[in-house]
């Protein structure tokens, strides 16, 4: 794709679905677009595809990705006739917005099943458990690092964006460039026992911004759909106070004991 001749339309298409197929499986693949394959048949016989036009390419190799069927890339040759005698029956509004909807719905199953699914898998398996352990205990990583991630995690585990905590905290993890594992341990404690203490600390916390208005709840009744509406200012500024405050505390005492640790086993030594 990178020879003389080869049309723009054609490189930047192959270089949008190449960058969306990493998102959504984690593997790197140079030419997605390429129709020159071979199936594995049998594998794929029992996937119901929903795709029968030009996003079919995508839809199969990201779905045989997702059901653990390996697959390989070999060098081919492309030829592009001139302008004026190659044929093509790509429409490129039509086809490219139903490839754009499809990659939309591959990225939105990605994120809310297939990554949980595959993390869980990993953390199941003896090598998983063992991979995992490796990077709590990264020899690489500062004590402030670990420290961090720890302490961002239980920051993202805390902050009040239900149903996307742990995606954000993953991507957010690559771009300040923490301890992954740690982040994503850590912000599991909002996990389903600990979220009703969770939204109670919230709602007390937030009691100190709001002063006059501040609302006590009433555990003696019933709380009506009233109540969550009229205390929802009082939860939402408590939750963030309160995962800024967890998230330094747990972030300072991670770094002190790392460090009494460290300072123990450099001494044993």
């Amino acid at each position: 794709m990178n020879q003389a001749g080869i049309p723009g339309k054609s490189s930047f298409g192959n270089n949008f679905s190449n960058f969306w197929y990493w998102v959504e499986t984690g593997y790197k693949m140079d030419d997605t677009q390429s129709g020159f394959r071979l199936y594995p048949v049998k594998a794929l016989s029992k996937l119901n595809f929903i795709t029968r036009k030009f996003e079919f390419e995508i839809e199969v190799i990201v779905r045989a990705a997702w059901k653990g069927i390996k697959i390989c890339a070999v060098p081919v040759k492309i030829y592009y006739e001139e302008k004026g005698k190659r044929i093509s029956h790509f429409r490129p509004f039509k086809d490219f917005s139903r490839i754009s909807v499809l990659n939309t719905v591959l990225v939105t199953i990605a994120f809310l099943y297939i990554k949980p699914r595959d993390l869980v898998r990993k953390l199941f398996n003896k090598e998983g458990r063992r991979k995992l352990m490796e990077q709590l205990f990264h020899p690489d990583d500062s004590h402030f690092k670990k420290a961090a991630s720890i302490g961002f995690g239980v920051f993202m585990g805390i902050i009040p964006i239900w149903g996307f905590q742990m995606l954000t905290a993953l991507a957010l993890s690559v771009v300040f460039r923490l301890n992954k594992a740690l982040v994503i341990v850590a912000a599991n404690i909002s996990i389903p026992p600990f979220i009703p203490f969770i939204l109670y600390l919230s709602h007390l916390t937030g009691k100190f911004w709001m002063g006059a208005n501040a609302i006590d709840l009433d555990f003696s009744r019933d709380i009506t759909l009233a109540d969550i509406h009229n205390s929802f200012m009082q939860y939402l500024v408590g939750a963030i106070t309160l995962s800024a405050v967890a998230g330094l505390s747990m972030g300072i005492v991670s770094w002190l004991l790392l460090e009494l640790f460290g300072k123990r086993q450099a001494s044993t030594n």
